[in-house]
């Protein structure tokens, strides 16, 4: 888990072992795809919006299975989610 969390050398502190991360790619992490979600955050993405996210700081693996055929505010799904933990 810690190497899939650490940034690849050519990613830009975007992705470690194919899986993303939502640390940032500046000092402040301000630039996170997920602002709403920990910086420890990563997920795997899959097809239509199926994913596998996980925050080792809460303890927490969230699945999605789900079929998006249209755009969707991923981000206020993980405030939510979150905020019910």
């Amino acid at each position: 888990m810690k190497a899939t969390a650490t940034p690849a050398s050519a990613s830009k502190g975007q992705y470690g072992y194919q899986f993303w991360l939502n640390a940032g790619t500046d000092a402040t992490g301000s630039n996170r795809k997920y602002p709403s979600a920990p910086t420890d955050m990563f997920w795997a993405d899959g097809y239509e919006g199926q994913f596998v996210a996980i925050i080792p700081s809460k303890q927490l693996v969230i699945v999605r299975l789900g079929l998006s055929k249209h755009p969707w505010d991923e981000d206020a799904m993980f405030k939510a989610i979150l905020k019910a933990f």
